[in-house]
C-alpha cells in the first residue's frame, strides 16, 4: 500500500483522496470468520477487517464494524499470543468501551 500511496502523491494527487483496494483481504477475513471457532481469533479477525478502513480502504461493510462492538468485550483477553494465532495481526487490543445489544451476525 505504501508504494501505491507514494505513486498516487507523486502523480500530483492529494493524499487525502487516496484509497486502496483491500477487497481481497476483506473477503479472506470474512471467509475465515465464517469458520473460525476461537472467540479471540474471531475478535482479532474483526479488528483486522476494521483496520482496513483506517488504511484507506475503498469500501468496507459498516455492519462488520458494528460487530466489533458486539463481539469484542471491553474486558477481552485478546493479546499478542492470540493475535499471533492468525497470520497478519500485529496489535494488542485492550480497554475499549463496549456497546451492548448491537445486532449483527456472520453466518
Amino acid at each position: 500500500m505504501s508504494a501505491a500511496m507514494n505513486d498516487f502523491v507523486k502523480a500530483g494527487n492529494d493524499w487525502k483522496k487516496f484509497t486502496y483496494d483491500w477487497s481481497k483481504d476483506q473477503a479472506s477475513i470474512l471467509a475465515r470468520l465464517k469458520t473460525e471457532k476461537d472467540p479471540l481469533v474471531r475478535q482479532s479477525l474483526l479488528l483486522d477487517y476494521v483496520d482496513t478502513k483506517s488504511k484507506y480502504a475503498k469500501t468496507a461493510d459498516p455492519a462488520i464494524g458494528l460487530l466489533v462492538f458486539k463481539d469484542v468485550p471491553p474486558d477481552s483477553n485478546l493479546d499478542d499470543a492470540h493475535l499471533a494465532a492468525h497470520e497478519g495481526s500485529r496489535r494488542s487490543f485492550r480497554g475499549r468501551e463496549g456497546i451492548q445489544g448491537v445486532p449483527g451476525k456472520i453466518s
